[in-house]
């Protein structure tokens, strides 16, 4: 066998049925928040309060 060939990755083959379950691994669970906040705008930085509009304000504009 040639080095070339030895380098190369193998492909994976699998029961339909591991597959399967690869895949739905993958697949959020149902109301799982998928939003997440970093930096300053992450809930508990001391910043936010900075870089956002207090709760107040923002119902008072809803209105």
């Amino acid at each position: 066998m040639s080095e070339a060939s030895e380098a190369r990755p193998r492909s994976r083959a699998s029961r339909p049925l591991d597959f399967i379950a690869r895949l739905a691994a993958l697949v959020p669970k149902p109301r799982v928040n998928l939003t997440r906040s970093h930096g300053v705008f992450a809930s508990n930085s001391k910043h936010r309060v900075l870089v956002t509009r207090p709760q107040a304000v923002a119902k008072r504009s809803e209105r």
